[in-house]
């Protein structure tokens, strides 16, 4: 279901004054509370997927404030932007005072921040006002940190919503602020080729890391491995959980491009949402075993021809 849709079936309690019965419903567990004045049949918001659920929600608090924009982790989900699943949600916004309201008047639950913002930086979706997607995931990076930056910059670059000099751009106008370093720097390595917000993180935490020896999205013949260390260890992200959740089909076309790689010297590392997002050491553990195993194998001369892709200055390149 499209989030347009989803929020088609949020209720304002306002407007409900000449509908009295539907009014008195909400009162009862048909009804999940959303904001102080949105509501939505709580069958139908339960089944919804969590980052929808999310989004609705944010949708929802920006629909109960008379002023006000939803900033951060709030407007990246109405946006639809990538973000960590695992991320805590919060409701952000930001009110022309750049103040929390006092007592019972502060939305429950919410972050207030202090976020001035030109009218350019701003724009209406799903009927709420949100900053536009640059301003937004420049704000992820200011706010959370490289990591979760980077997948939201890689986001809006994969989604042709404005181009890396354009982020630039946007940074210098802003001016002076806290963690700009930090924000020039997700921008710098954001990219537009990634396919997936799983692929960005582990990409980001590489970067962050500093494991060097690595390209991304490397062309090898006919295929394109998520990334390739030291030009011959193959390593793929896959969000799907384990093989349970994969047609046979999926399978057979996955096995048949692993096989072909082995063939041309390139082993193939395969993690699941569920490795990175628990074990994530430990992945980085395996891949360092298995690299170590390729250079006493041999692999050393491979990859120390490779040294333009290694280190930070490599790290995070699209191979066309």
């Amino acid at each position: 279901m499209e989030l347009a849709n989803a929020v088609e079936g949020v209720v304002d309690k306002r407007k409900l004054s000449r509908n009295a019965e539907l009014k008195a419903a909400l009162i009862g567990d048909e009804y999940a509370q959303l904001a102080a004045t949105q509501y939505m049949a709580r069958a139908a918001f339960e089944t919804l997927p969590k980052w929808m659920r999310e989004a609705v929600e944010a949708v929802a608090t920006g629909r109960g404030m008379y002023k006000g924009t939803l900033v951060g982790r709030s407007a990246a989900r109405v946006h639809g932007m990538w973000m960590l699943p695992w991320a805590p949600f919060a409701h952000e916004v930001t009110l022309p005072s750049g103040k929390r309201p006092a007592g019972s008047k502060a939305l429950r639950g919410a972050v207030y921040r202090w976020s001035p913002l030109r009218d350019d930086e701003k724009e209406k979706l799903h009927g709420v006002e949100v900053t536009d997607a640059v301003r937004t995931c420049i704000d992820i990076a200011r706010y959370y940190g490289f990591v979760e930056g980077l997948v939201a910059m890689d986001w809006v670059l994969a989604a042709g919503k404005a181009t890396r000099e354009q982020l630039l751009e946007a940074a210098a106008k802003m001016g002076r602020f806290r963690n700009k370093a930090v924000v020039l720097r997700a921008i710098a390595c954001a990219v537009s080729g990634s396919d997936s917000a799983l692929e960005s993180w582990f990409r980001a935490e590489l970067i962050e890391r500093g494991v060097g020896g690595w390209r991304f999205q490397a062309q090898i013949g006919p295929f394109r491995a998520d990334f390739l260390f030291d030009e011959i260890l193959v390593v793929e992200i896959d969000g799907r959980s384990k093989t349970r959740d994969k047609a046979n089909e999926v399978l057979r076309a996955e096995r048949d491009r692993e096989r072909w790689m082995l063939r041309q010297g390139h082993p193939v590392m395969r993690y699941y949402y569920e490795d990175l997002r628990d074990h994530l050491d430990r992945v980085l553990a395996e891949i360092g075993d298995a690299r170590r195993r390729g250079h006493a194998a041999g692999g050393a001369s491979a990859a120390s021809g490779a040294s333009g892709a290694s280190g930070a200055s490599g790290a995070g390149r699209k191979v066309e």
